[in-house]
């Protein structure tokens, strides 16, 4: 498989969306297609560093807690028929 290489402006995204804690890193391994792993290395500052920034972005317990929140809103969604 060959890598996808990124440019700024996609990295600068990814970075936006990792502090606003909205959204998981599967979700955003998806909309940038990329792997999951590029996204994880990306928040721990070791593959596209950009200076500047706090490293890591995301805790743990931060990605923890989005899961949780999906699951949940999901889990809320089934129950009212709403699906979208």
């Amino acid at each position: 498989m060959v890598a996808k290489l990124l440019n700024e402006d996609a990295v600068y995204e990814i970075i936006v969306e990792l502090y606003a804690k909205e959204r998981t890193i599967k979700d955003l391994s998806q909309e940038f297609n990329v792997s999951r792993q590029v996204i994880a290395l990306i928040n721990e500052g070791r593959a596209y560093k950009m200076d500047y920034y706090k490293y890591p972005i995301r805790t743990y317990q931060d990605s923890l807690i989005i899961r949780e929140r999906d699951k949940l809103k999901k889990k809320q969604e089934k129950r009212s028929g709403n699906t979208s």
